[in-house]
């Protein structure tokens, strides 16, 4: 543009490209604090809601929970990072023997003695390698708030949640019948944060 003739023929102030480029330089950082030190940062620049925890081993079909059955039920502490919670999904590496059986996902809060969600799915229902996924209404004050995830089967054998290699949720156990293991559900919670979260509550 600068070597347009009637570009040429303007006077443009130094000030203005050198505040341009600071302009510029200092919205770049900013986005780069957002994306990669806030959570739910990078949710100012989409409306989607915000997952957590983010693995840093990604690796769900590499190791899988015991058959999940009425003598074998999984218990999962969760702390969110991030306020209104509205979703949660568990990723499922199997979809059990029986199809007609039945896995239950719950969801607690034990300090305001309150059951968030319960929600039964049939077996025949849920997709081997994948989220299976229960939604509610959000919890606009989970930030650092202690909820428990129960899940639950029907049949003798019942589907296979996905598991850690290690212990990656550092803030929360896992229980296999009230005994904890050294290893935790592959999980996820979605907030509604940054754009939507303007857009639904204007904070």
């Amino acid at each position: 543009l600068v070597g347009l003739p009637f570009v040429a023929k303007i006077n443009i102030p130094t000030v203005i490209p050198l505040s341009l480029a600071l302009g510029g330089l200092v919205l770049y950082v900013g986005g780069l604090i957002l994306s990669y030190h806030v959570t739910c940062g990078s949710q100012y620049y989409r409306f989607e809601l915000c997952y957590q925890p983010q693995y840093k081993n990604w690796a769900p079909q590499a190791s899988s929970s015991p058959p999940i059955s009425p003598t074998m039920t999984l218990t999962q502490e969760i702390v969110p990072a991030c306020n209104g919670m509205k979703e949660l999904r568990v990723w499922v590496n199997s979809t059990g023997n029986d199809p007609s059986g039945t896995t239950t996902l719950s969801l607690r809060a034990p300090t305001q003695q309150k059951d968030v969600v319960t929600q039964p799915f049939t077996n025949s229902e849920i997709t081997k390698d994948n989220w299976l996924t229960v939604s509610f209404n959000p919890e606009w004050q989970s930030e650092d708030q202690l909820y428990i995830l129960t899940i639950r089967g029907s049949s003798t054998n019942g589907i296979q949640a996905g598991y850690s290699l290690k212990p990656e949720y550092l803030t929360g156990r896992l229980y296999e019948n009230n005994i904890p293991v050294g290893q935790d559900v592959i999980f996820q919670y979605g907030c509604i944060a940054g754009l939507q979260k303007l857009w639904q509550t204007g904070k």
